[in-house]
């Protein structure tokens, strides 16, 4: 069984990462990577200026009782979106054809469910943990995640830099102008993450509560490579007001 956030619809079996369970407004949503749920061709309206409530005639149905209370700055409603990467899992369990909270810059989706969607709080591990609150990063902290593709794996916070991340292991220079990312770099050795774990929530390896939400990772020994990139969970806390679900 694929480690990972547990989620399923009526009529598929697949289970993975995809993110953690969050709430806005008292409605359980899905937060993962903004690539994981939208293609990069998802049709956007411009980014928004003012707070909500919007207006309702933006969209084909009217918005749910959860966007009305959303407070968030610049926002990016997805409307007729196409659907993006998770092997196209999370085309059967999203209802895309509701608005949703997402922002590209900072790679981050929220995301109602369809109403035959089966899911559990728990990550996968030994024993499964639940996720949340939000803390901030530290250097050095230890953390773990459970991804769909590399699993359980442990980390280290190895750099907060505001502006630019430069490491040994990348090829070249990953600009950050958001002052939100951080490296996690190895632990006790083995993958850290690679290819298919973007969607998975980076946490206190003690405590669950989480630190990041994970991006990009690679694992390639022969080049060198063994690190993930995680964008920090207090700031998209404060930034988009969801709290982590528990129960």
């Amino acid at each position: 069984m694929t480690p990972g956030l547990s989620i399923s619809g009526a009529t598929i079996a697949d289970k993975g990462t995809l993110g953690a369970f969050v709430q806005i407004g008292g409605v359980n949503c899905l937060l993962t990577n903004h690539h994981v749920a939208f293609s990069d061709e998802a049709e956007q309206q411009k980014e928004l200026q003012q707070r909500m409530p919007m207006r309702a005639t933006l969209y084909e149905r009217p918005l749910p009782a959860w966007w009305t209370k959303a407070t968030t700055n610049k926002l990016l409603p997805i409307f007729h979106p196409k659907y993006g990467g998770g092997g196209n899992r999370l085309a059967r369990v999203i209802a895309y054809a509701t608005p949703m909270l997402a922002n590209k810059a900072l790679d981050v989706a929220i995301c109602p469910l369809e109403d035959n969607v089966n899911f559990s709080f728990y990550a996968r591990g030994n024993p499964p943990y639940l996720i949340g609150p939000a803390v901030a990063p530290r250097l050095g902290m230890i953390v773990k995640k459970s991804g769909a593709v590399t699993g359980v794996t442990y980390g280290r916070v190895h750099h907060l830099d505001d502006r630019m991340l430069i490491i040994q292991a990348i090829q070249s220079p990953v600009t950050n102008d958001k002052g939100v990312q951080f490296v996690i770099m190895p632990f006790a050795g083995g993958a850290v993450a690679d290819h298919g774990d973007s969607g998975s929530v980076w946490v206190d390896a003690e405590t669950n509560e989480a630190v990041g939400l994970l991006y990009a990772g690679k694992y390639d020994l022969e080049a060198r490579d063994n690190y993930s990139l995680a964008t920090r969970m207090d700031v998209l806390e404060r930034e988009f007001k969801f709290t982590f679900t528990r129960n």
